[in-house]
């Protein structure tokens, strides 16, 4: 519960963030509150040739992040991965192709944050489709 009044209080909204040569830039989505943490949500996100975009799920611990991704455009892959909020990589998905589902359980309370890589294609855009939820 003490986690979840640090979030109300200081991260009050849902954050997309894109990633760009080492750069990057956020921008508030929506309002979130305690309320809708769990509630299913459903992303449409467009990553550039070369970018990184991506989405920051606050979660508490033993809560697991469920759900899958559609990628559409060249090969219909990117790179997938979670980091915590020290910036370790806690989860590899490695390159996903169509559509995947993910799952995976977090051991302690924090903001994490799902990558989406498309820094290996030089030409190409990928239009990513996100549903996920956290219970």
């Amino acid at each position: 519960m003490k986690f979840l009044a640090v979030l109300k209080r200081f991260a009050p909204f849902f954050f997309i963030c894109v990633a760009i040569a080492g750069a990057s830039a956020c921008s508030e989505s929506e309002e979130r509150s305690p309320e809708n943490t769990v509630a299913a949500r459903d992303e449409e996100l467009t990553v550039l040739p070369l970018q990184t975009m991506t989405v920051v799920v606050p979660m508490e611990a033993s809560q697991i992040l469920t759900g899958y991704i559609t990628i559409d455009g060249g090969n219909d892959n990117i790179k997938v991965y979670v980091k915590d909020d020290f910036g370790e990589e806690i989860a590899d998905f490695g390159i996903v192709s169509g559509t995947q589902q993910i799952t995976y359980k977090v051991t302690k309370s924090g903001f994490y944050t799902i990558y989406f890589d498309n820094s290996f294609s030089v030409a190409v855009n990928k239009e990513i489709k996100l549903h996920y939820s956290v219970r």
